[in-house]
C-alpha cells in the first residue's frame, strides 16, 4: 500500500521530507528535494486554489525537478508532492466464531454432523454447549456441532458455544421437518433390475419367449410403474466404452405385473425394438389403475419374439425366486395375463429384462442411483444361486440400502457395470446409452431426476493408475453435468491381498505396490484415493479433499462417504490392506472327483454358509467357491473345480476369492450390516416408527406402571408412548396343531417345531403362533441356506423343561417382533431361557417391541453374532433361592470355545424390571465373553434396569464397550451383596481399561453415578 504526503509541501521548507529551492520571478524550472525512491509531481499554488501541473523528474538520490510551461510570477507558491512505494503486512480476513445459525432435519441420529465450528485459532477448541439439553454435543475434537442422544422436536433454539479460551458464540440452531415428497415424481421403486451385459440367441423353437421376473417395491406404496427396455448390451473387461448396440431387432408383444392376484398390463402397444433407431432404449408408458403395495415382491412377464438365431441381449443372473423364460414357434403374449404356469421349456438362458422401474408416491426419502464396478454389481452374489436377499439384491450397496430392520429401506436404481472404471468416465462418449437412459425418466419428470443422490464404489478398477485426484474428480465432475444439485456417496475401496497360506494368516498376505497402505506414509494408489475420499473414517471425515474441493458447479465434489473396507480388515491401522482371518485351515477327510461340490472336511473351524472356500491355495488346480450348505462335516459349495483332489488336500476360508478382489456373499452381508447401514444411520436414514427419545426421570415407566400379577399379561407399554408385547387380533395358531410352513417340522416326542431346509423366498414365516404346554422352536446350523427369519406377534407360555424358547444356530439374520413371553415363579423349577441367538455362527438379530414376564431365567441370550435389542419390556424373574440361579435380562454368551463375539451389539431403549427376580441376578451380562473379533463394539445406552445384583457385569474381554445415559435403581440381595476390588458400584468387574462410561444416573433421584471411565472429550 503507498505512503502519501499531506498536503502542505509549498514554498521553500514547508515540509521536513520534501522542499523546494527559492523560485525567482521569471523563474522556469523548480528545484527541490523528496524522499529517495519516491515519485512527485509538481504543484501550484495561487489564494487557496491548487493545481497538479505534472510528473517531476526525481534521481535516485531524491533530487526533484520540474519545467514550468509559463514563467513563474509573483503571488504563486510551487511545490512537490511525493509518492513512496511501499505495503503494508497482509492481514487475513477475520472468520468470526461461528456459524450463527444452523440447522437438520428431525430424526437425525446421534452423532450425526449439524456444523462444522468456524474461526478456531490454532489450539483452540470448543469445550461446551448451552443449554446442555441434551440435543445437541460436541464431537471429541471439539471443532464440529453433532446431533446429541435427546430427540429433538421441530422448531428453532438458540445455544451458547464456549472455547477453551473462555470466548463464546451464539448459534441458532432449526430443526426441519423431513422434505415431503413429490408423490407425482416418477423415482427408482424396484430392486433386482438391471442393464444387460451378455449374449444370446433365439433357439428355432423357441421363436416366441415370455420371460417372469421379479422386482421389491418400496417402504411406501407406488403408482404407475414404468419400465425401462435397453436397445444394448455391455461388455465386462473393462473396456473404456462397453456399451454395445443389440444386433437386430427384438419385438416387445407386452409386459404386464401381478398385484393381488391380478395381472395389470402395460399399454404400450406392441412395436420393434430398434437398437437402429434408438441408441439408448424404450420407456414404455405408465401401467394405470394399479397400487404396487409397500414391502411387496411383485411378479412381472414380459413378451417378445426374433427371428431364429437373432440375438437376445439380457442377463444372468441367480435365480433363487423362481423366474422362468419359455419359448414356443407362436405368440405367448396371452401369458402375461392368463395366468398359466410357466414351464420353462425352449426358454432363453439370458433373461431380457427392463435395466429399471420409475414409479410415482414418493414419500420424500433418499432414492438412490448406483454407479459402480462388479463389486457394487455383487460379484460371487449375481451369478450364484441361493445367495441373493429375499428381495433379490446383491452386494453390499444394494443390501444395505434394502434394509428396513436397523434403518429406512432406499430405493434405488442402478447402471454398475462390471469391469468399470472411473479414470474412463469423465469422458461422456465412454457410457452415453446408460446416462441418456437415465435422461430418459429425466426427461419424463420434465428435467426432475428419478434420484436424490448417487452411490459409488468406483476405483477398483482404477488402482493402478497414477493420480487417483485427477481421475476421482474427472468421474465426480461428469456426474455434476449430468445430473446438477444431485449429491454423490462414495464407499472407500476395498482392500486387495494376496495369500499364500488361504488368508489364514496376518504374515502370508502381500499386497502390490498400488494396493500397500504402508502406513499411511506414501501409500500406493487404492490407500491414497480412500484418503481423497473420507481418509478411512467409517462414515466419512468432512475435511477429506473430496469434500472440500468443489466441483465446476460450486458444489463439494462429494457430499460424504463411508469406509467399506473396516468390516473385513485384518485391523484398522496399518494392517488395514489385508483381510481378517476366517478361521478354517483343514483338509479334506476323503477324495474327491473333479467338478464336486460337497467337500468332507477333516473339522468346520468357524466357516459360515456364504464365506468363500478356497481348495489347494496356492497349489495346481487350485479353485474357490461360495459355501451353499453345511451338514455335519460336509460343506457344499456353489461349484465344483476342473480336477480331482486326494484326501489330506488343504482347504481354507476367506472373506474374499482366492485372487482378494471379491467378495464373498457374507462379506457382502457383513459390510451391508456393518457399513452401510450404519452411514444409513449416520445421516439420518432412520424408520421414524420408533421414538428416539432418550429416557430420563420424567419419561422412564413407574411402578404404578407395572402391573402386579404373576400371570401371563398380554401386553404392556413401554415409556408411556410405544405397546409392547402382542399387538395383533388376529387369532392365535396352536404350535401343536397348526399347518406348518413349508420347509419346517414338527418333533411331536420333543414338542418342537424344527427348520429341516431352507425357506422359499418372500413365505411369511412364523407369526401369530401360540406356544404352550413346552412347544419350541429350533433352527440347527444345518438348515439350509441363511435364512432372514422372522418372529412377530407370537405369544409363548413356557414351562420348567425347556432350555430355549426359539434356539436358533443358523447364520442369517433374526427379527424378533412384538412377541409376549409370560412365564410363572410357581412352574420355574428349571431353567427355562427365552431365545438364544446363532451360537457358533455369526447371524445378526433384531430384537424388539417384546414383553416378558417371570421369566426364571435369561430372557435374551446372545452367541457369536451381533444384533440390536431395543425397546423390550422384561418383568419379574428369577428362581427358588435354593437353586442359586442365575438371571440376565440380557446375556451375551459365544457359545463355542474361545468363546469369540463376532458381530457388533446395541442394547437400548429397554427397560429391565427385576424386582421380582430372586437369587443373582443382573441386568445386562456380558462376563462371559473370553474374546471380541476386532471392529466389534458393544454400546448400551438409554434402559432403565431396576433393582438387579448388578445393572451390568463385565469380563476383561469386553473392550471397546460403551455405556451412557442409563438408569439404576439398584437393591442387592443380602446374600449377594457388592464388594471386593471388582465392585464397581453398579457394575462388576472387572472392567477394561478401553471401556467407556459415563452419564449414567441414579433412577430415583436423578443424580449422576460417581463412577465413570474415559468420558469423551
Amino acid at each position: 500500500m503507498a505512503q502519501r504526503n499531506p498536503f502542505n509541501l509549498f514554498g521553500g521548507g514547508n515540509s521536513p521530507a520534501a522542499s523546494v529551492g527559492r523560485v525567482a520571478v521569471g523563474a522556469m524550472l523548480v528545484t527541490g528535494t523528496v524522499p529517495a525512491g519516491a515519485t512527485a509531481v509538481c504543484r501550484k499554488k495561487v489564494g487557496s486554489t491548487v493545481t497538479t501541473l505534472g510528473t517531476a523528474t526525481v534521481t535516485a538520490t531524491g533530487a526533484a525537478s520540474y519545467t514550468l510551461s509559463a514563467a513563474a510570477a509573483g503571488g504563486e507558491s510551487y511545490g512537490f508532492a511525493w509518492t513512496l512505494p511501499g505495503e503494508s503486512v497482509f492481514t487475513a480476513v477475520i472468520v468470526g466464531l461461528g456459524p450463527a445459525a444452523t440447522k437438520f432435519t428431525v430424526g437425525a441420529s446421534e452423532g450425526s454432523l449439524v456444523a462444522a465450528i468456524t474461526g478456531l485459532d490454532a489450539g483452540v477448541t470448543a469445550k461446551s454447549i448451552a443449554p446442555n439439553d441434551g440435543r445437541l454435543t460436541l464431537n471429541a475434537a471439539g471443532n464440529a456441532i453433532l446431533v446429541g442422544l435427546t430427540a429433538s422436536s421441530v422448531g428453532t433454539k438458540a445455544y451458547t458455544v464456549t472455547l477453551t479460551t473462555g470466548e463464546t458464540f451464539n448459534i441458532t440452531v432449526t430443526v426441519e421437518a423431513p422434505a415431503a415428497g413429490d408423490p407425482t415424481r416418477w423415482m427408482f421403486a424396484a430392486t433386482r433390475l438391471r442393464f444387460p451385459t451378455t449374449t444370446g440367441t433365439f433357439p428355432a423353437a423357441g421363436i416366441y419367449q415370455v420371460q417372469s421376473f421379479f422386482i421389491g417395491t418400496p417402504d411406501y406404496p407406488t403408482t404407475e410403474p414404468r419400465f425401462f427396455l435397453p436397445t444394448f448390451t455391455q461388455t465386462t473387461g473393462g473396456a473404456a466404452n462397453a456399451e454395445v448396440a443389440g444386433a437386430n431387432v427384438i419385438n416387445y408383444e407386452g409386459l404386464s405385473i401381478k398385484v393381488g392376484g391380478q395381472w395389470y398390463s402395460c399399454p404400450t402397444a406392441a412395436f420393434a425394438i430398434d437398437p437402429s433407431t434408438e441408441s439408448c432404449g424404450y420407456l414404455l408408458d405408465a401401467i394405470p389403475g394399479v397400487t404396487l403395495p409397500a414391502n411387496s415382491l411383485i411378479e412381472c412377464r414380459i413378451a417378445f419374439n426374433a427371428a431364429s438365431g437373432a440375438q437376445v441381449w439380457g442377463s444372468v443372473r441367480a435365480n433363487d425366486l423362481g423366474e422362468v423364460s419359455m419359448g414356443a414357434t407362436s405368440s405367448l403374449a396371452a401369458a402375461l395375463t392368463d395366468g398359466r404356469t410357466l414351464t420353462g421349456s425352449n426358454g432363453l438362458a439370458r433373461q431380457f429384462i427392463p435395466g429399471y422401474m420409475i414409479a410415482k408416491g414418493w414419500d420424500g426419502r433418499p432414492v438412490g442411483l448406483m454407479s459402480g464396478d462388479s463389486i457394487q454389481a455383487g460379484a460371487n452374489e449375481n451369478s450364484l444361486t441361493g445367495f441373493l436377499s429375499p428381495r433379490g439384491c446383491m452386494g453390499y450397496w444394494q443390501r444395505g440400502l434394502d434394509d428396513n430392520t436397523q434403518s429406512k429401506r432406499i430405493p434405488f436404481g442402478t447402471i454398475a457395470l462390471e469391469g468399470s472404471r472411473p479414470s474412463d468416465m469423465a469422458n461422456r462418449a465412454n457410457w452415453p446409452r446408460k446416462l441418456d437412459a437415465v435422461k430418459k425418466a429425466t426427461d419424463a419428470n420434465g428435467g426432475k431426476v428419478p434420484m436424490t443422490f448417487i452411490g459409488t464404489n468406483h476405483g477398483t478398477n482404477s488402482a493402478t493408475v497414477a493420480d487417483p485426484y485427477s481421475w476421482l474428480t474427472g468421474f465426480y465432475q461428469r456426474c455434476h453435468d449430468e445430473w446438477p444439485n444431485t449429491p454423490i456417496y462414495h464407499s472407500e475401496l476395498l482392500q486387495r491381498p494376496a495369500s499364500t497360506d488361504g488368508y489364514q494368516s496376518l504374515a502370508n498376505q502381500t499386497t502390490t505396490a498400488p494396493d500397500s497402505y504402508n502406513g499411511g506414509t506414501s501409500s500406493g494408489i487404492r490407500w491414497a484415493a480412500n484418503e481423497i475420499i473420507g481418509k478411512g473414517a467409517p462414515n466419512g471425515d468432512p475435511t477429506a479433499r473430496a469434500r472440500v474441493d468443489l466441483a465446476t458447479d460450486g458444489k463439494p465434489y462429494i457430499a460424504g462417504s463411508f469406509a467399506a473396507w473396516r468390516p473385513i480388515a485384518f485391523d484398522t491401522g496399518n494392517n488395514r490392506d489385508k483381510l481378517g482371518v476366517v478361521a478354517l485351515n483343514t483338509t479334506l477327510s476323503a477324495d474327491i472327483a473333479s467338478g464336486a461340490t460337497t467337500l468332507p472336511l477333516s473339522d468346520l473351524g468357524s466357516v459360515q454358509v456364504g464365506d468363500i472356500v478356497i481348495v489347494n491355495p496356492g497349489g495346481t488346480g487350485a479353485y474357490d467357491s461360495a459355501v451353499r450348505s453345511i451338514s455335519g462335516n460336509n460343506v457344499t459349495l456353489a461349484g465344483g473345480g476342473s480336477q480331482a483332489f486326494t484326501a489330506g488336500t488343504k482347504v481354507t476360508a476367506a472373506y474374499n476369492d482366492r485372487s482378494g478382489l471379491h467378495p464373498g456373499p457374507r462379506t457382502h452381508i457383513k459390510i451391508a450390516m456393518e457399513a452401510v447401514v450404519p452411514w444409513k444411520q449416520f445421516m439420518g436414514w432412520v424408520n421414524a416408527a420408533v421414538d428416539p427419545a432418550p429416557l430420563s426421570l420424567a419419561n422412564v415407566p413407574w411402578a404404578s406402571d407395572v402391573p402386579g400379577s404373576d400371570a401371563y399379561e398380554g401386553s404392556a407399554y413401554l415409556t408411556g408412548r410405544r405397546k409392547v408385547g402382542r399387538t395383533s387380533t388376529a387369532p392365535l395358531k396352536d404350535a401343536a396343531t397348526a399347518t406348518l410352513p413349508t420347509g419346517w417340522t414338527r418333533d411331536t416326542s420333543n414338542r418342537t417345531i424344527i427348520l429341516t431346509s431352507s425357506i422359499p423366498a418372500g413365505e411369511t414365516l412364523i407369526s401369530d403362533w401360540l406356544f404352550q404346554d413346552d412347544w419350541s422352536i429350533r433352527i440347527p446350523a444345518s438348515g439350509g441356506t441363511p435364512l432372514n427369519l422372522t418372529f412377530d406377534q407370537n405369544v409363548f407360555k413356557p414351562t420348567k423343561t425347556k432350555s430355549y424358547l426359539i434356539d436358533n444356530r443358523q447364520n442369517g439374520n433374526t427379527t424378533v417382533t412384538n412377541n409376549t413371553v409370560g412365564g410363572s415363579i410357581a412352574d420355574a423349577a428349571g431353567s427355562p431361557m427365552t431365545f438364544l441367538m446363532h451360537p457358533g455362527g455369526t447371524g445378526s438379530g433384531t430384537y424388539r417391541f417384546n414383553a416378558f414376564w417371570n421369566m426364571p431365567e435369561d430372557h435374551i441370550r446372545l452367541s457369536e453374532g451381533g444384533g440390536t435389542v431395543e425397546y423390550n419390556f422384561c418383568f419379574g424373574g428369577g428362581q427358588s433361592q435354593l437353586e442359586d440361579p442365575h438371571y440376565d435380562t440380557i446375556q451375551v454368551l459365544p457359545n463355542v470355545v474361545p468363546r469369540t463375539l463376532k458381530g457388533s451389539i446395541v442394547i437400548r431403549y429397554n427397560y429391565f424390571d427385576m424386582r421380582r427376580g430372586i437369587g443373582h441376578t443382573q441386568g445386562v451380562r456380558l462376563a462371559d465373553i473370553a474374546a471380541i473379533d476386532a471392529g466389534v463394539t458393544i454400546t448400551i445406552e438409554n434402559n432403565v434396569i431396576v433393582d438387579p445384583n448388578y445393572d451390568i457385569s463385565f469380563s476383561s474381554a469386553d473392550t471397546g464397550t460403551v455405556v451412557r445415559n442409563n438408569y439404576f435403581a439398584s437393591q442387592p440381595s443380602p446374600s449377594y451383596q457388592k464388594s471386593g476390588a471388582a465392585d464397581f458400584g453398579e457394575y462388576l468387574g472387572p472392567i477394561p481399561s478401553t471401556v467407556t462410561v459415563y452419564d449414567n444416573f441414579r433412577l430415583e433421584t436423578g443424580a449422576k453415578l460417581a463412577f465413570e471411565r474415559n468420558r469423551p472429550a
